[in-house]
């Protein structure tokens, strides 16, 4: 869960970074550096969260889910305003970069200020922490066991043929 969202926020951010070019409209003369790293990570992420995702059990997915929603706002808008920032060398557009408030001419449907944002982010990162507290020390198996769950190790069985246990258990 923690990988899919740690991946979760660098793949808001790559989109932020990937916005922030498009709507510089300065294209491939934004930066210096090749614009296409950006674009290559960010597919790359995409693949990456559906991976790791398709791990987790289901009845966290909602959580997660929620948990990715909230965090959303921060990453992409934050790593938008800077990318912008820093294609602006005038200092104009989003001049305190991450932290920036949304334009007055934007035509986004929703915008967040960035208290707003950094409550959103905040939220989320207790409900992270709920959900672990709740997968450490209530998602219980029905063995009555006392350990908390995270302390257990369970490894998928696999059929691995006879044993050296098992050859010495049939000689006699």
């Amino acid at each position: 869960m923690i990988s899919v969202l740690i991946i979760t926020a660098l793949l808001w951010s790559s989109l932020g970074v990937t916005q922030g070019i498009l709507w510089s409209k300065t294209g491939n003369d934004a930066f210096k550096w090749n614009e296409h790293l950006v674009f290559a990570t960010t597919m790359f992420l995409i693949l990456l969260l559906v991976q790791r995702a398709s791990v987790l059990p289901s009845y966290f997915m909602w959580s997660t889910l929620c948990i990715m929603a909230s965090w959303y706002p921060f990453f992409y808008n934050g790593s938008y305003y800077l990318t912008r920032k820093l294609i602006d060398k005038t200092g104009r557009t989003y001049p305190k970069g991450w932290t920036s408030e949304p334009s007055k001419d934007s035509t986004a449907c929703i915008n967040l200020s960035w208290a707003q944002r950094l409550i959103m982010f905040l939220a989320g990162l207790l409900a992270l922490l709920v959900t672990i507290h709740y997968l450490v020390w209530f998602d219980q198996p029905q063995d009555d066991s006392s350990t908390p769950r995270i302390n257990r190790v369970s490894l998928p069985t696999q059929n691995k043929g006879i044993q050296p246990h098992d050859m010495l258990a049939h000689q006699t």
